[in-house]
């Protein structure tokens, strides 16, 4: 208080403050370790940020602020990121706030996963991901991920605002045989428990929600075997030891099969592959391999029935292509040209495509080589 009046009595203006207290908007209980921010907003004001950090009691203090209009955040691990509403606004006559901040926390999924005689089946890997890829720049995709107890619960917690599926990435089959060329086995799916996009369920999450009786009931599947081999498209002659892949064309039960199945494989060397114990569904099947530094692609879609083995598939390989091309500079301009880096977008989401940079040489062109199929 002294350092403010010697402040007023020298005619210069006092630091203004922000303190308050962080609860559990649901529970009332002080939330700790909470980290929060403090943005001036609006034309000429000060654009630093503050921050400052909840203590055991939940009470922060932003400090040495100048007068103007700010947006307060907050977040923490239970506790997705948050403003505060409304926007505090400081003036010389006013440059004091004490705010109550109530943060709802994450959203909850929570169920059961049971075989088929009603037994419940334990580390088991249950997904919960946002609803689409996004395409184009920027994209990213929320998962969130919990295993199943000695009695088949899980709990998903941590999940944003936001629509999610949930699926199952079962451990291995119930019924397996090593000899056996096609077996039955547990595979991943999506709620309400199927491997068909167009039945696929969204369950939607707000802050604070907990969404229960998300069960499954798990069906041991026929599974199949996909054989066949690699075929140079120039030289009609099998390629030796590609790179074979074999990925879901729908995303999400992409995603739960890297949980779960190996999807890799590697051509013998008469170019010859197997793929043992396959869910039914839709695939792009991949080959991608190097011959005397040459990069041979190429991709084959398969849906094959629940155990309908596919033998002898041919997966016909090429040379990737690739894209030239050169800078140029208006009249009268100059630059180094190999400081400039070109870069290579996918327009939409895809498996194999990916971002990709070239430099730019000193007279102006540039190469991409080994290119995807993509837009």
């Amino acid at each position: 208080m002294a350092s403010m009046e010697s402040s007023f009595q020298s005619g210069r203006q006092p630091p203004c403050q922000i303190e308050g207290v962080v609860t559990d908007a649901y529970t009332g209980v002080f939330a700790s370790e909470i980290y929060l921010r403090a943005l001036a907003t609006g034309a000429g004001t000060d654009t630093k940020t503050v921050r400052a950090i909840s203590d055991p009691t939940g009470r922060f203090l932003f400090s040495s602020l100048t007068p103007g209009k700010y947006k307060i955040e907050a977040q923490g691990v239970r506790y997705p990121p948050q403003t505060y509403q409304p926007f505090l606004n400081l003036t010389p006559a006013h440059c004091f706030e004490n705010i109550s901040f109530k943060l709802r926390p994450a959203g909850v999924i929570t169920g059961r996963v049971m075989d088929s005689q009603g037994q419940p089946l334990a580390r088991v890997q249950v997904l919960a991901t946002t609803a689409m890829r996004p395409a184009g720049l920027g994209g990213y995709v929320r998962v969130g991920s919990a295993q199943t107890d000695s009695q088949g619960r899980f709990r998903i917690s941590g999940l944003y605002e936001g629509q999610y599926y949930v699926a199952v990435a079962p451990p291995a089959a119930p019924n397996r045989s090593q000899a056996a060329v096609s077996s039955e086995m547990y595979v991943p799916e999506v709620y309400p428990g199927t491997r068909d996009p167009d039945a696929f369920t969204l369950i939607a999450i707000s802050l604070g929600d907990s969404v229960a009786g998300v069960d499954f009931t798990l069906m041991p599947v026929k599974t199949v075997r996909l054989s066949g081999q690699i075929i140079n498209a120039v030289t009609s002659e099998p390629v030796p030891h590609s790179r074979v892949a074999l990925q879901s064309t729908n995303f999400v039960l992409r995603l739960v099969n890297m949980y779960s199945q190996p999807t890799r494989t590697d051509a013998d060397a008469k170019g010859q592959f197997v793929i043992e114990e396959v869910p039914p569904g839709a695939y792009r099947l991949t080959s991608f391999s190097s011959v005397n530094r040459v990069p041979l692609y190429g991709e084959l879609m398969v849906n094959p029935s629940p155990g309908e083995d596919l033998r002898d598939l041919h997966l016909v390989v090429n040379k990737l292509p690739e894209i030239l091309g050169k800078v140029s500079l208006n009249a009268g301009r100059r630059a180094r040209m190999n400081f400039l880096t070109i870069r290579l977008d996918p327009v939409a989401s895809d498996p194999v495509f990916s971002v990709r940079l070239a430099g730019v040489r000193d007279d102006g062109t540039f190469v991409f080589p080994g290119i995807f199929p993509g837009q």
